[in-house]
């Protein structure tokens, strides 16, 4: 045994000792891939059953953007949505043309694109560990089959970009961090930057690098900047809310708290039977008792996803005098205006109440009540 040899750390390459053959690893990962080509283009029009319509609305999108109609930025329509996945179906569309299931055939691409970044990104993370080809192809098997990826990618909409989008982000981060120059950098913060262009659940994206990298103050300002988003539309968001965890150390720590449901609601309208003034006007007055530690949001609430208090009345013509606050809380009576039709002596009528009882921390599901009543002149 030569010196050097002898002086080697258990780790230190063998001179003498050929590299280890790319093939095996190569071949372990075309088949990662092409199981992953399998189970996401194997009856892709049957499964999942039906046209979806978030996958609709995509494709309207795109069919739009083809014909020169639009060039969103950001989609407005429903509650809003990146335009990015819109635009690669256009190109796709142009490639293919417009076909029913086109979006689901790009989403599956994207999803068996994802597999391959994802054992690059494992290999990059463990470069000097031994077994690193080993974890990256366990990495590409495992996402090649999981259920929830296999499902997002046969749905045909922009979620399916965001498991793509994080492999090749941290590719992109671990690369530069072994590069260590401006170009690299400015590459992964740039790649990083564009990803929030895909899917609303992508915002996580640079959540997570920034508590990766230790940045848990900036992590923690960044998270309020999606506060009322994650109110809006938490299932979008629900990887947001995991990777927030560590941000919130003492939850996992502290006490189940016992949970005792909020007081109820009582709504009240009278009088059942009022009589109209000269001007064919009646006055009657809608009551809310609400408990202690719960408020109804206001006619008009601040943030434009929040259910408001509503009444709506048949067949009077009716003017309620909501009040202005965003919230209601304690005892609120609102008046409420009904005005005969010229010539009627009196008619019946009903009134239906909506509203959603909130705490500081949950919302429960909206309540409608109906109430009727009589105006005479």
């Amino acid at each position: 045994m030569s010196a050097s040899m002898a002086g080697s750390s258990p780790h230190t390459p063998n001179p003498d000792t050929p590299p280890p053959r790319a093939w095996p690893w190569l071949a372990g990962l075309a088949l990662a891939t092409g199981l992953a080509a399998l189970l996401r283009y194997w009856d892709l029009s049957g499964l999942p059953p039906g046209y979806w319509y978030d996958e609709a609305h995509k494709a309207v999108i795109a069919v739009y953007i083809l014909r020169g109609l639009q060039a969103p930025i950001y989609i407005t329509d429903f509650i809003g949505i990146e335009a990015g996945f819109a635009w690669l179906l256009a190109g796709w569309f142009a490639l293919f043309g417009p076909t029913e299931f086109g979006g689901r055939a790009l989403s599956a691409l994207l999803g068996v694109l994802a597999v391959p970044l994802v054992y690059g990104a494992a290999r990059g993370l463990y470069r000097d560990h031994p077994r690193a080809n080993l974890i990256g192809l366990a990495a590409a098997f495992g996402l090649a089959g999981l259920f929830w990826h296999l499902l997002w990618s046969r749905r045909g909409d922009e979620i399916s970009l965001v498991p793509l989008a994080s492999a090749a982000v941290l590719m992109a981060v671990v690369w530069a961090c072994r590069r260590r120059t401006i170009p690299a950098f400015l590459f992964a913060g740039a790649l990083l930057g564009l990803s929030q262009y895909i899917a609303p659940a992508a915002r996580v994206l640079p959540l997570e690098a920034l508590l990766a990298f230790g940045e848990v103050e900036r992590a923690t300002q960044t998270l309020g900047y999606f506060l009322g988003l994650m109110e809006r539309a938490p299932g979008a968001m629900e990887a947001m809310l995991l990777a927030a965890m560590p941000l919130l150390p003492e939850a996992s720590q502290a006490e189940a708290a016992p949970v005792q449901p909020a007081g109820e609601v009582i709504v009240s309208f009278g009088p059942r039977e009022a009589r109209a003034e000269g001007d064919g006007w009646g006055t009657f007055e809608l009551s809310f008792q609400i408990p202690g530690g719960v408020h109804l949001n206001g006619n008009r609430p601040a943030a434009r996803w929040l259910i408001p208090t509503t009444a709506s009345v048949e067949p009077l013509e009716a003017s309620i005098a909501w009040p202005s606050e965003d919230q209601y809380v304690g005892t609120v009576k609102v008046p409420v205006r009904l005005r005969l039709p010229e010539g009627s002596g009196g008619e019946e009528f009903q009134i239906d109440v909506r509203f959603q009882a909130c705490t500081e921390s949950e919302c429960q599901e909206p309540v409608e009540r109906r109430f009727g009543g009589v105006l005479v002149r």
